[in-house]
């Protein structure tokens, strides 16, 4: 509820994961979501970077109005010659509920 835990350890940089974030998959209790998401990479070597982009599929609950924002936030940082360098981003995410239109009457079937 009020800290991280921890889904892998002593993974390889160049292998691809997946980690299953959902409430049931975590075992959260009720009302717990996941908000913040934190990769820890430890001392890597020089010229480190992803093979492949880091991708985040999120579910979104389903009594979010139309049009609602969500400000998503990246924080970075680093330790280079015992100096701290970080970097943030920040982008907004506007929740669109589909407009489903149901015709009046579905065809028939099972003939």
């Amino acid at each position: 509820m009020y800290d991280y835990r921890t889904l892998g350890k002593n993974l390889n940089s160049k292998t691809q994961y997946s980690f299953d974030m959902s409430s049931t998959a975590l075992n959260l209790e009720s009302g717990e979501y996941v908000t913040d998401i934190r990769f820890v990479m430890g001392t890597v070597p020089a010229g480190f970077h992803e093979m492949v982009s880091p991708v985040l599929y999120v579910y979104v609950l389903p009594n979010v109005k139309n049009n609602y924002q969500i400000i998503n936030r990246c924080e970075v940082g680093a330790q280079y010659n015992d100096q701290w360098i970080t970097d943030a981003d920040e982008w907004t995410t506007i929740v669109t509920v589909p407009q489903i239109q149901l015709p009046d009457k579905l065809p028939t079937t099972g003939f």
